[in-house]
């Protein structure tokens, strides 16, 4: 397939621009396209050092002037290992589940968004709130570090994959 510089582009400030087979094809090939990736984004900074305007604290906060949607960074939480009264709860062995199962909790820092990631052995829920328990239609999540994008019309449904991605924090596309 040929990528042209717009189609890394389009990946990297509107991807909602991008074709979906081109999309699928930078996903699977990110190692490839790892350099032009940082190329673009990082001409972003030129950009503001040229210029003198202050920049956004995030690449997230400059694609929604390029790509009409707010972007939304969710940091993973992490869990903690005591309750309340400092006692640590186990638990018991059972052999009725043996599949192991993992849940990661991500959240922006205004609290406006929760992401839930619900893994099992060979499949994944991933679950998208608003903290208003609003509807969130059109929508697209990165799972970062992989740059895997999941597209979806609205979260009233988990997100389904039949694999165990490896997340660190997550972008939310909205409309």
């Amino acid at each position: 397939m040929n990528i042209s510089e717009r189609d890394i582009f389009d990946y990297v400030f509107s991807r909602n621009e991008l074709e979906i087979d081109k999309l699928d094809f930078i996903n699977n090939n990110l190692v490839k396209y790892a350099k032009e990736i940082e190329i673009c984004k990082s001409s972003l900074n030129a950009f503001y050092d040229e210029t003198n305007i202050e920049p956004p604290k995030s690449i997230g906060e400059s694609a929604v002037n390029f790509t009409g949607k707010k972007v939304i960074f969710l940091d993973k939480v992490l869990p903690e290992e005591n309750n309340s009264n400092g006692i640590v709860r186990l638990a018991a062995d059972s052999p009725k589940f043996e599949k192991k199962v993992s849940v990661d909790t991500f959240i922006d820092k205004k609290q406006e968004y929760v992401v839930k990631v619900i893994s099992q052995e060979d499949s994944t829920n991933i679950y998208v709130f608003k903290n208003d328990n609003s509807p969130i239609e059109n929508f697209s999540l990165e799972l970062l570090p992989s740059h895997k994008v999941l597209r979806y019309q609205n979260n009233s449904n988990p997100i389904q994959i039949e694999y165990q991605p490896s997340i660190e924090n997550v972008e939310l596309h909205v409309d």
